[in-house]
Formats: structure tokens, sequence, C-alpha cells
């Protein structure tokens, strides 16, 4: 089985909800600014830190749904967007002096000790990362990168969480030069997004750090209760379809980052409590 692929981790549920007239979405998705609305749209499936009305780059049908002609079905994410993997600095070799060959020469022969045998040349076997493709050695980014079609969807791609575009039936009428879902603001929105970026950023970084064996496929839902300073208690998982090693890798990508930034007063306000529950779902695929 070759080694899985993890998805990006969602935001699921919260409580206490907030006190408003309508209840708040529960599925987070990630809105860049250059795509917002004004008007927040009805019955909204998703939240954000910004308004979101459906659209897409071309539709045959008309439905309540916009198609989405993604890769997976798990996440909430309108556009493919790469995740960065930068080459690592390589040190500069030593200077060798012009005026002394017989230093030079003396520092390519080894000084006694055990001869290097072919342990010291072997290359470990590398695992697929997020991003990295089957064959890939993770020497270079072997990433596609497709080129952006306009000036939003190029703002859009730094500011969305990276990920791989969802894929979804349906069609809407609205033409833009982006595909789109519904989505509604809250004041907590961009406190989400921040949180779901330190969560996923240290799950990934955690299973690239080749400590663990991904060979397995499924879900994780992980909860937590959330207070107002950032800090978590009653972590627990309540869902895994994967080995216990995998599982424990989203406990920590949860804890490892905590305690996180304090709620904004506004967030606390409309919560009307001191805690929120939340549920983080990982996918390994």
């Amino acid at each position: 089985m070759h080694p899985s692929k993890p998805a990006l981790a969602e935001i699921k549920k919260q409580q206490p909800p907030p006190v408003t007239e309508q209840e708040v979405p529960l599925l987070f998705v990630d809105v860049d600014p250059a795509t917002a609305a004004t008007e927040a749209p009805k019955d909204a499936k998703y939240y954000s830190a910004h308004n979101s009305q459906a659209a897409n780059t071309k539709a045959t049908i008309d439905s309540t749904v916009p198609k989405l002609d993604g890769s997976q079905t798990h996440v909430a994410q309108t556009q493919t967007v790469p995740r960065a993997n930068p080459v690592p600095l390589q040190p500069a070799p030593p200077k060798v002096s012009q005026t002394d060959p017989s230093a030079a020469e003396a520092k390519a022969k080894p000084k006694g000790g055990p001869k290097v045998g072919d342990l010291a040349m072997a290359k470990p076997s590398p695992q697929m990362g997020e991003n990295q493709a089957e064959g890939d050695t993770g020497q270079a980014d072997s990433t596609v990168h497709t080129r952006p079609r306009t000036l939003v969807e190029a703002k859009s791609r730094k500011a969305l969480l990276d990920g791989e575009k969802m894929k979804q039936d349906g069609g809407v009428k609205r033409n833009l030069d982006i595909d789109l879902v519904d989505a509604r603001a809250t004041p907590f929105g961009e406190y989400d997004a921040a949180l779901i970026r330190a969560v996923k950023g240290r799950w990934i970084d955690l299973l690239d750090s080749k400590q663990f064996s991904r060979d397995g496929t499924g879900r994780v839902e992980v909860d937590f209760r959330l207070d107002y300073n950032g800090k978590i208690t009653n972590l627990r998982i309540v869902n895994s379809e994967v080995n216990e090693l995998l599982a424990y890798v989203c406990q920590k990508a949860i804890l490892d980052p905590a305690p996180f930034a304090p709620w904004p007063s506004d967030m606390r306000r409309i919560m009307g409590a001191d805690y929120r529950d939340v549920r983080f779902t990982f996918f390994y695929e």
C-alpha cells in the first residue's frame, strides 16, 4: 500500500451557537477578500471571514449549488492551491587555498577511523508528501502548478488555504471567472482560518518528518473544547478509521500549536459563552 495522502482538516461543529436569528453554518470554507460579496447569501451551508455568493465559470444547469470540478469530496475548497515546497539551502563548500595544493590533498583523504561503507551512501526510501506524486524522490517540487487565468485567481491562491479543489455536481447561472460557493461571514471566520492553518501546518510537518508511517487511509474525528483564552481542554478522538499512531498524530497536531490566540471581543460576545466545542476532521487518502 502506498503512503497515504492527507487532505485538509476542517472545523465541523461549534457549540454553543451564536445568538442570531439564523443558525450559523457548520462547515468552514476559506473566502478570499478579492471575491467577497457585500450581501450574505440566504441559507448558506458554509461560514467564513467574508461573504461569498455561489458562482461558476460555466454551468449547463441551474441548481442550488455550484459545480466544482476538483478531485476530492471531503473538504470545502473552491480552488486548488499548491503547498509551498521550498528547497532547503545548502551550505557552501569549503574554500581550498590555491597556493597550497597539499592542503587540498590532505582534506580529500580520511585521517584514520573506519572506512566509509555502503551505508553512508545509501538514500532512504522517499515517502510521498501531500503534493508529491508516486515515484517522486522528494528532491524537487513535482507539483503541477497551473497558471492563474485571472488576476482574481492569482490573488486568491495567495490568500486561500492550500489544498485540492473539491468535486461537486451542480451549476449556478451566476457567472464569474472563478468558482465560488455560498458562505456567510461571521466574526470568528478569520480566527478559524488561522486556527485551521496552524493545525494543518503542524499535521503536515509531523507527517513529513518521517517519524510516522503513513500506510493507512481513513478519517479521524477529534473533539475538543476551545476556551476564550485560546487554551485546549477535553480533547478526545470520537472516531478513527486508521491505526492508533496516525490518530495520535492528529491529536498532536492540535495540541502542539496551542494555546492559540485569545478570541476577539466580538467573537466572545456573539458566542455568549467562554468556550466552544469544536470538531476537527482529518482525512488520510
